[in-house]
């Protein structure tokens, strides 16, 4: 039986760890520091193994919520056709994570970098910064999020909802489009949003932190009777950034250091109404950062030079039985909103102004059953039609008092598709499922794209799962990488473009070794063909958008998960790629955390540490080896309803950095040092 994405379903199977509250264990590379990080790491034992309690084992071992994301159904964890990994509410309020970027960054086979303007995701090594993460699908409770002009997944502080609004989220690891058709090249993220009887009444959270931080949110909501339930929440921050940041590239001009151009202001709104089978939901999200990086030829260290995105939807959905099946169906208006101004020139005061609008339609019919207890089948249907997309540029130039504006670019193009899927799970034998799916998608602008994906599923114990799972994708060209020319400043268009192919193969092992103590062991290969990737025409020296030849990626990943018998929760992760390393990526990536209650799980206090070899950059210098190191203390049930958290981000102020995009003259971009964050939170009923 299945249950709509906004409901959460516990297997009737033996509990495991995949989707419980988990730790990483921090790995740290000999150096200067190492010495006193290894004391931190022993006295952390001894501390907890003398007078630490054992977490509530309700909370770390119970049995672990179904997953939507991976067949657009739920399904058991061990039965998904894919490599999952859920993300709780109770482990992101754990570890402190402020954003959907901080929960991916400690997330196995996922490469967190910032350009100071918005968060990236990589996959499986393949991260290129500047992309918009058009290559991953982000969904909220499966509306898709990427929008119709940049195919943008959301992920700091411009993500369109509160992380707090958040009760799980669902990573599928893999090509998806036999599911969800383009973006999902490399993965799906499924926000599943909290419904109005988990607040149960109102909420009120603040948020202080180091370079004026400042934060609050406001959610009231709860089940008014058996049918009709309701949540609305309102968040709004800001935070001035850091005060200055050098910058090697611009020494020689400018002097190198950006100063007071760092800040960032956000605001968010989240309202859901259900009413039996009938539900709507409608999402608005705002935000506006500073650039101190100058890109796109942009003057250095001015505080003009800005963006803002904004993010809007409104859904309606129908989530009920019909013929021993699952029927959804919804429809929804998108809309998303770009505003971007950069200062070319001083003199005279030339501000290149890019805006870009978008609205679009979509809708979806889904139908799932359980045909027998060993055949589940699904079918769907899908449609989206651009409304209005519109991208335009030009220069407004002060001149005598008044503004000059010159336009440089328009282009409205609108596109549309439409695309049929279905998919079988088969039971063939005791302890053997098998998963064929398939996804045709038909495009106005470029034709008909299908997509298959197979899976053999074993489980020779109930200890034991192994996975085979085989997958297509593509990625369909967006507006922005096909038609955006801005005059022949820096960037020029190619309405030639083709569409993105990646075949994906996984195996995977999952295996339990003993009660409170799991492993997981993966090897994938990755074919991506016509890979879309902006460089520099030498003929004109402008950007453009270019097919380039097929890359490939291999590589293991390794991860364990457990609590010891003193209640110190342990996680650890690594991740190695075999072969050349693309641009911007780590050959092996090492993450761990560590986190144990005191005082009858009053207090909590969690470590994480993410380490990465060296990355070249597109000036073909490198970043070295660096690592992150993050501190959380948590007090709760002290005071009914309180809970605050301590977050210390970049806890050794160590020099951290990502390789920086084509888009800008520097070869890297400085992370921010240590950060501070006080977070309190109170609920009443």
């Amino acid at each position: 039986m299945t249950t709509s994405p906004h409901e959460t379903r516990v297997t009737q199977r033996s509990p495991t760890l995949s989707a419980c509250p988990s730790v990483r264990l921090p790995v740290w590379p000999a150096g200067r520091t190492a010495g006193r990080r290894s004391w931190l790491v022993a006295a952390w034992f001894a501390v907890s193994a003398a007078g630490a309690q054992v977490p509530d084992e309700r909370t770390l071992l119970g049995d672990v919520p179904s997953v939507f994301a991976a067949s657009k159904y739920d399904q058991p964890l061990a039965e998904a056709p894919a490599d999952v990994t859920i993300v709780t509410r109770a482990e992101i309020q754990r570890y402190g994570w402020l954003t959907l970027a901080d929960v991916l960054r400690g997330v196995r086979g996922f490469l967190v970098t910032s350009d100071r303007n918005y968060a990236y995701a990589g996959v499986r090594g393949f991260a290129r910064t500047g992309d918009y993460n058009g290559r991953i699908l982000l969904t909220v409770d499966g509306h898709r999020v990427n929008d119709s002009i940049y195919d943008q997944a959301l992920l700091g502080n411009e993500s369109p909802v509160d992380i707090d609004l958040v009760e799980r989220v669902e990573i599928v690891r893999g090509a998806g489009s036999s599911v969800y058709g383009s973006n999902a090249l490399f993965g799906v993220i499924n926000l599943i949003t909290r419904r109005g009887r988990d607040v149960g009444g109102a909420e009120m959270a603040a948020l202080l932190g180091t370079q004026r931080t400042l934060g609050a949110r406001l959610t009231v909501g709860d089940r008014l009777d058996g049918s009709n339930e309701y949540l609305l929440s309102v968040t709004a921050g800001e935070t001035d950034g850091e005060a200055s940041i050098h910058f090697p590239a611009f020494e020689r001009s400018y002097g190198g250091t950006a100063s007071g151009n760092d800040a960032e202001r956000w605001v968010k709104a989240l309202a859901k109404w259900r009413t039996g089978d009938f539900s709507v939901a409608a999402v608005y999200a705002s935000r506006t950062k500073q650039l101190p990086t100058a890109p796109y030829n942009a003057e250095f260290n001015d505080r003009r030079n800005e963006t803002t995105d904004a993010r809007a939807w409104i859904e309606g959905r129908y989530d009920g039985r019909v013929l021993s099946g699952d029927l959804r169906a919804r429809v929804a208006w998108d809309q998303y909103r770009y505003e971007g101004n950069l200062v070319q020139s001083l003199a005279p005061d030339t501000i290149n102004e890019d805006r870009s609008r978008g609205s679009w339609w979509s809708g979806e019919l889904t139908y799932s059953r359980e045909v027998s207890n060993t055949l589940t089948l699904l079918a769907g249907a899908e449609v989206q039609s651009d409304l209005r997309n519109v991208q335009e540029n030009g220069n407004r130039t002060e001149s005598g008092g008044s503004g000059i504006y010159v336009p440089l670019f328009y282009a409205s193009e609108n596109s549309r598709y439409w695309a049929v899927f279905a998919q079988a799970e088969w039971q063939i034998a005791p302890g053997w499922d098998a998963t064929i799916g398939l996804r045709h998608d038909a495009y106005a602008s470029f034709g008909g794209v299908t997509d298959p994906r197979l899976a053999l599923i074993h489980r020779p114990s109930t200890d034991l799962t192994l996975k085979f799972i085989y997958g297509q994708a593509f990625r369909a060209p967006n507006d922005y990488e096909l038609y955006y020319n801005d005059g022949g400043g820096s960037q020029k268009a190619n309405p030639t473009l083709e569409p993105e192919h990646v075949r994906s193969a996984e195996a995977l092992a999952e295996w339990r070794f003993a009660p409170d103590w799991r492993a997981v062991g993966a090897f994938y290969v990755n074919r991506i063909s016509g890979v879309i990737n902006t460089v520099t025409d030498p003929g004109d020296g402008l950007l453009v958008n270019v097919n380039e030849k097929r890359v490939i990626g291999r590589g293991v990943e390794v991860e364990i998960e457990g609590l010891t018998p003193f209640g110190l929760e342990v996680f650890a992760t690594a991740t190695t790629q075999f072969g050349n390393i693309p641009i911007g990526s780590p050959r092996t990536q090492v993450k761990g955390r560590l986190a144990q209650g005191f005082a009858g799980d009053r207090v909590t206090v969690a470590l994480e540490g993410i380490f990465q070899t060296a990355r070249t950059t597109l000036q073909d210098t490198v970043v070295s080896a660096q690592t992150l190191t993050n501190l959380v203390v948590t007090a709760q049930k002290y005071w009914k309803g309180v809970r605050v958290a301590a977050v210390v981000q970049n806890l050794f102020d160590t020099a951290l950095a990502d390789p920086a995009s084509s888009e800008h003259r520097q070869d890297r971009i400085p992370s921010p040092g240590r950060q501070f964050f006080l977070k309190l939170e109170y609920a009443f009923q």
